[in-house]
C-alpha cells in the first residue's frame, strides 16, 4: 500500500507505519498534540525542583513530554495541560532545552524552550 510521507512524498506504507499512528492504549488512532507554551520557562541552575506545565491541545493520558528529545515522566492534567518535574540541581551551566510532546509516535510539530539561568 502507498502513502504520503510527512514531506508529501509517495512511499510504501508498512504495518510499522500503521502501528506508529495507533494510540498506545490501543483505543484508536493517536492525535498529534499541539504545544503552545510552558510555565515556568526558566529555572536557576542549582535551584529547587519545579513543576513545569506544558500547555497545548489534544493531550491524552498517554502523551509524554519530550525534554531535549527524551521522554520524561509526565502527569496528565487535562487535554490542554501536562506536567513534569524539572530538576535544576542536576543542571550545569546556563543553557536552553527544547521541550515538546508526543502521543504514541505522533510528535507535536512545535516546541518551546526551557532555559536554565546562572545562579
Amino acid at each position: 500500500m502507498a502513502a504520503l510521507s510527512e514531506e508529501g512524498l509517495l512511499r510504501n506504507f508498512t504495518a510499522e507505519d500503521f502501528s506508529a499512528l495507533w494510540d498506545e492504549s490501543g483505543d484508536g488512532l493517536a492525535t498529534r498534540p499541539t504545544v503552545t507554551s510552558i510555565s515556568p520557562n526558566t529555572a536557576v541552575v542549582g535551584g529547587p525542583d519545579v513543576t513545569m506545565i506544558l500547555t497545548g491541545a489534544d493531550f491524552t493520558p498517554t502523551t509524554v513530554i519530550l525534554w531535549n528529545g527524551s521522554p520524561e515522566p509526565t502527569t496528565f492534567i487535562d487535554s490542554s495541560h501536562i506536567s513534569t518535574l524539572v530538576k535544576p540541581s542536576t543542571a550545569s551551566g546556563p543553557f536552553t532545552i527544547p521541550v515538546t510532546a508526543r502521543t504514541g509516535a505522533r510528535r507535536a510539530r512545535s516546541s518551546v524552550n526551557f532555559t536554565f539561568t546562572a545562579a
